[in-house]
């Protein structure tokens, strides 16, 4: 049971996932007045940082009035658990398009992290017959999210596709996110802005590309394969399972898993040297 406690108001800060979502806000004055007159009637919550999940314009306006406490829940789960619960707690207020974008990107990004956890936590366990094809993860996330934000899978990969470019650098991306932002343009509009700059210099250099033939297909078939292999998902699902209670027997479990996958890309590399010697 998660008990209601007293934390320092100047203890708590503002979780990074709030500002690189949802941005800075303004103390809202009417609330504000508010808790001044009634007090904070809804605790906050805060994760094991004392970082805020839930709560940020109460805990604004208390530091505004300069009240010395703030009733608060303390979280109970993982940094991701922590990060989803931020973006639920969000979940009703008025958010302009590019807040939507980013939010849903973050889901995106959240819930294929937990997914790569639920993944090897099964492979640790021994149940082969019950994991699903990795290269079915990115297409589950993509439903999940786009059921939890209520709406299309293909909105859902176009926000992620501009979020993306735009905090690789992309300036068109970058442009684009403003002006969703300010609601000026749709996320299908800010899409194509993103997405035709990267296809025209193809089209100029290729405007008919020929046939490929089947070693093409296949060799285009393999790379995506091996593209779909995510090592900072893996690396963050091992970290997840490294932190929960030690198991010797799960530990071995696991390490022999990875070594078997290891062996058997090695072997894969090592026909296909010996195939291109041939070719």
């Amino acid at each position: 049971m998660n008990l209601i406690t007293s934390v320092e108001t100047t203890s708590l800060t503002l979780h990074p996932l709030q500002s690189k979502v949802y941005g800075d806000e303004p103390v809202d004055t009417k609330l504000a007045e508010s808790i001044r007159m009634h007090g904070i009637l809804s605790p906050l919550l805060i994760d094991s940082n004392n970082q805020i999940l839930s709560g940020t314009r109460r805990w604004k306006a208390a530091r505004e009035l300069g009240l010395p406490h703030v009733p608060a829940i303390r979280f109970e789960g993982s940094a991701l658990d922590a990060e989803q619960a931020l973006i639920e707690a969000n979940r009703q207020r008025e958010k302009t398009a590019g807040q939507k974008a980013r939010e849903t990107a973050e889901l995106f990004r959240i819930e294929k992290a937990l997914a790569a956890v639920r993944r090897a936590s099964t492979l640790i366990q021994n149940v082969p017959d019950t994991v699903p094809p990795s290269q079915g993860v990115s297409g589950e996330t993509r439903e999940i999210v786009a059921q939890k934000t209520g709406q299309s899978k293909s909105t859902v990969e176009k926000q992620v596709a501009i979020v993306t470019r735009a905090g690789a650098g992309d300036e068109t991306a970058q442009c684009a996110l403003k002006e969703l932002d300010a609601n000026n343009i749709s996320v299908s509009r800010a899409y194509h802005m993103v997405m035709e700059p990267a296809k025209a210099p193809a089209q100029e250099k290729e405007p008919a590309q020929e046939k490929k033939s089947p070693v093409a297909r296949q060799m285009e078939r393999v790379e995506s394969v091996l593209n779909g292999i995510d090592i900072g998902m893996l690396r963050n699902a091992v970290e997840h399972l490294i932190a929960a209670p030690y198991d010797q027997r799960l530990a071995n479990m696991l390490v022999a898993v990875l070594r078997t996958k290891v062996d058997e890309l090695c072997l894969c590399a090592r026909a296909l040297e010996e195939r291109r010697i041939h070719w």
